[in-house]
């Protein structure tokens, strides 16, 4: 009879053993977001603790389970180790490579779309908004008079020079580091396109910049 008691209450705690390991498996590695289709985009600021974390996760109404997240987060220790950056988070995605991405700072890169016939504010906007430093800082970069020099033309015509296309950055791509890019596509698209023809009508690639900014 002993025996038997025994040998039940050894199943049950096995029952009740697997079912915990179930789960736990589940909260783990199981899906944790909200139903949406495409990837969510969430940001998250220098030195963002857990909690903003989790913040900016909510607004963008990625997690399904705050709560299993911030179990998963303080049990591994990770939710101490986040990174800032930008994030796209995909469909489905567990607790665990939630954590993962944001600990080992996977960032994703952010689509900066330049439209024509922007000028220095126009620009600053445009761009501030899309990254971290916001407008203030790429206005000030686009007016730099060393930034300009260094890439060959002055504040007053450096817009002239940032070509209209779709660009990858950083989030936390610095406005100098934007500009000099920008600009260097520029220079890439000028030798291709351009340069023959304006040599052919006598006119430097600051009159071609110039003469595009007045047509703009």
């Amino acid at each position: 009879m002993r025996s038997s008691r025994r040998l039940g209450l050894a199943a049950v705690l096995l029952l009740l053993g697997g079912l915990a390991i179930g789960i736990g498996g589940t909260v783990v590695f199981g899906p944790n977001t909200n139903p949406y289709d495409t990837p969510r985009s969430v940001s998250l600021p220098q030195g963002a603790s857990l909690d903003a974390a989790i913040d900016s996760l909510d607004r963008a109404n990625v997690l399904a389970s705050t709560a299993t997240f911030r179990l998963v987060a303080e049990a591994t220790g990770w939710g101490q180790q986040i990174k800032s950056g930008h994030y796209r988070i995909a469909p489905h995605s567990s607790n665990y490579h939630l954590l993962d991405k944001l600990r080992r700072g996977l960032q994703d890169p952010v689509r900066l779309t330049i439209p024509p016939g922007r000028r220095t504010d126009a620009l600053a906007e445009t761009m501030g908004k899309r990254l971290k430093r916001g407008p203030e800082a790429f206005r000030a970069a686009l007016r730099d008079t060393s930034l300009a020099r260094e890439l060959g033309t002055v504040p007053s015509r450096l817009f002239g020079y940032m070509l209209p296309e779709t660009y990858e950055f950083y989030w936390q791509t610095s406005p100098e580091s934007v500009v000099r890019r920008v600009k260097q596509a520029f220079d890439r698209f000028y030798e291709r396109e351009l340069a023959a023809g304006a040599d052919s009508l006598g006119l430097t690639k600051q009159e071609v910049v110039t003469l595009a900014s007045i047509v703009e």
